[in-house]
């Protein structure tokens, strides 16, 4: 079933960059690219737009902001696609309409989100997912969409918990990955990556801990991603030894993919984990925590492996069976770039229109 450009009214909302570097707005690029091979797309609401009515990025503002937006705009849209929320106020106006409305919600779980953050920092900073009367409020919209896209088990797990939405609503379409023509190969001297915007959630302390027990002389952790350049108290903290670089955000990701070993990515809760999916394309086996929504695409010991959230213990395990097997290390990586060419953005893409095209026709 095929939807044909022209006939078919759009709209896609964010309130991210979309086609940023971020995880969020890389994202939102190809679900716009999707919608606008299948669509006439007529109107887009991103952050620069929505700040129009909403220059402080009121997250509670937000929706107003695309409600004023669409009616300003006087289009009457049969299909509608908005990353993330809140939009509740949005959707029922649409739903009026009789526009066709989908949503994607990368979402986390609650406790374990909270968990962390109160864990490691004291405190949970976001009122509007604490609160259970806010959350509700602010997640009503899920209930108005006829799909709800998940990027992954977890994250539908989190939906049908948290959000009360049921599961027949519910489509997993994993993020996708652009996979290089060529790429190095693994280096002889072992470095481990983390790649990933830092926060409490991302599992660093586990991290940290594992490498600190490791205690190697001759390789390095890297740290790479917003945030990370800033981990010296925690690494002080948690790790009597180990060599760490701290790198903070850097321009060419594609160097420090070339650079690493492996990637490790602990986080105890996060939506996907895209640079999981990312070094796997370039040829790295990866050691993802189960709290990565990731984890999904991994082949517990063929492209990489799949370890308990929260365990610095198996975390060094695994590095440590990586660096003293180099051999294994390499078909590893050649089997992870088998598996990323699977997920690359032009067949995720495809994986959307998919869903364009039933939801309209349902």
């Amino acid at each position: 079933m095929t939807l044909h450009t022209g006939f078919i009214s759009a709209l896609y909302g964010s309130n991210c960059v979309i086609g940023s570097e971020t995880g969020d707005g890389n994202v939102c690029q190809h679900e716009l690219n999707a919608l606008k091979a299948v669509t006439n797309v007529r109107l887009v609401l991103d952050r620069e737009k929505l700040s129009r009515y909403n220059p402080q990025n009121d997250v509670w503002l937000q929706d107003l902001s695309a409600l004023a937006w669409i009616k300003d705009s006087g289009i009457k849209f049969r299909l509608a696609h908005f990353y993330g929320g809140p939009y509740f106020a949005t959707f029922e106006y649409l739903a009026t309409q009789g526009t066709k409305l989908v949503v994607t919600m990368p979402a986390h779980k609650r406790k374990l989100s909270i968990e962390e953050h109160e864990r490691w920092y004291g405190t949970y900073p976001f009122i509007h997912v604490k609160d259970d009367s806010l959350f509700q409020v602010y997640t009503r919209h899920v209930a108005l969409a006829g799909v709800v896209i998940a990027p992954s088990a977890n994250s539908r797990q989190a939906i049908i918990e948290d959000m009360g939405v049921s599961s027949e609503k519910i489509v997993i379409v994993p993020h996708g990955c652009d996979v290089p023509q060529k790429v190095e190969p693994i280096p002889e001297k072992f470095q481990v990556l983390f790649l990933s915007q830092a926060g409490a959630d991302k599992g660093i302390p586990y991290l940290v801990q594992a490498w600190g027990k490791l205690a190697y002389s001759d390789a390095e952790l890297v740290f790479v991603g917003a945030g990370t350049d800033h981990l010296d108290g925690v690494i002080k903290a948690l790790a009597v030894a180990g060599k760490f670089r701290l790198l903070g955000r850097v321009e060419d990701v594609n160097k420090v993919y070339s650079e690493a070993s492996v990637l490790v990515l602990p986080s105890v809760n996060e939506g996907f984990g895209i640079t999981a999916l990312e070094a796997m394309a370039h040829g790295r086996p990866v050691i993802v925590a189960g709290g990565a929504g990731s984890h999904d695409v991994v082949r517990n010991g063929q492209d990489g492996f799949i370890v308990p959230i929260r365990d610095p213990e198996a975390i060094a395990e695994k590095i440590d069976w990586l660096k003293n097997n180099p051999d294994r290390l390499r078909e590893m990586g050649k089997e992870a770039r088998r598996t990323a060419r699977k997920y690359s953005w032009d067949k995720i893409e495809k994986h959307y229109q998919e869903v364009y095209a039933s939801t309209c026709y349902e």
